[in-house]
């Protein structure tokens, strides 16, 4: 088991912890944290997605050209918004393309990711630190 990287960003004044869904193809945001932010959204979205639970889910609407900043990078995406997420926001690959996100897996389990703007300024967070508590080589089992 490996823990999922995530980091510190800001969309508008707010910060929040942001996980990195390495398998997600969109940027996603719950709908609590879309109605603190009071972000424009809209509502004529007919999509459902898949969940990695095989479920579907109905987005609730999409808000355009939300800047997230991370380690002073922006970057502008869309969030498709939804009712029920296990995380208040989550960035997939569209972000991951956005800022051409390197992932840096170490042999101690700490995992660094670098991200670029526009104009090539790049900057480097530890996204996983080393010996995060979700790093194991297995599983625990019940007795």
């Amino acid at each position: 088991m490996c823990a999922s990287s995530k980091y510190k960003g800001r969309i508008e004044e707010d910060e929040f912890e942001i996980l990195i869904d390495l398998g997600a193809e969109l940027c996603l945001m719950s709908r609590i944290t879309f109605e603190e932010l009071e972000l424009r959204i809209e509502l004529t979205v007919d999509w459902s997605v898949g969940s990695a639970t095989s479920h579907k889910m109905k987005a609730y609407g999409i808000c355009h050209d939300v800047p997230v900043t991370v380690v002073g990078i922006t970057a502008r995406c869309q969030f498709f918004v939804f009712e029920n997420l296990s995380q208040d926001i989550i960035r997939g690959r569209f972000w991951e393309r956005m800022v051409r996100a390197k992932h840096d897996n170490r042999d101690d389990g700490s995992c660094s990711t670098t991200i670029y703007d526009q104009y090539g300024n790049a900057a480097m967070f530890c996204s996983v630190p080393a010996h995060h508590e979700r790093n194991r080589a297995q599983a625990k089992t019940q007795p």
